[in-house]
């Protein structure tokens, strides 16, 4: 399958569109950026979702700034289970 590509379009999208990534063995999504977010979801249920057999559902890495950052203006923000 070819790569996408996207030049920002003046709001902030290189690339936009809906889809599923789905890998074998690897990152099924992967989003980064310099200057904003690297993956943005936004949903009535969730916005970004992460599920594993095994390993980490969802993880955040960040060398001068949060990992995971977590705003709720009612309920929980971040929730670990």
């Amino acid at each position: 399958m070819p790569p996408v590509e996207g030049v920002d379009d003046g709001i902030g999208y290189g690339v936009h569109g809906s889809s599923v990534g789905v890998s074998i063995d690897g990152e099924g999504v992967v989003g980064f950026s310099s200057f904003a977010n690297g993956v943005f979801g936004s949903g009535s249920r969730s916005g970004v979702y992460g599920f594993t057999l095994n390993g980490i559902g969802v993880r955040g890495l960040s060398y001068t700034g949060h990992g995971v950052l977590g705003l709720s203006a009612s309920g929980d923000a971040v929730r670990g289970k």
